[in-house]
């Protein structure tokens, strides 16, 4: 459970080899900018609540073991965006 946080702007856990699915509350980090949880094994699909996370500019998910194929199109909402890593 992530309890919502309107404070935290950068948030890195690359390369922590965390095996689980992305939790669907992570959009309750509402502040974040910055989120790289590249390089883990997270599994299961890319939440689409992830659209809800508004001032994202850099969004980092590769090299994880996602759904193969499965991107949400809700990722297309995030206007902010500037750099996405999806790759395998």
């Amino acid at each position: 459970v992530i309890p919502p946080n309107n404070v935290l702007q950068f948030l890195a856990l690359h390369e922590n080899l965390i095996k689980k699915q992305l939790p669907g509350e992570l959009h309750n980090l509402s502040a974040l900018t910055h989120l790289d949880l590249s390089n883990n094994q997270l599994r299961g699909t890319i939440p689409n609540g992830l659209s809800k996370m508004t001032k994202l500019t850099y969004l980092f998910l590769a090299k994880n073991d996602f759904d193969a194929g499965i991107i949400p199109a809700s990722l297309g909402n995030l206007a902010s965006l500037e750099e996405l890593s999806l790759k395998d």
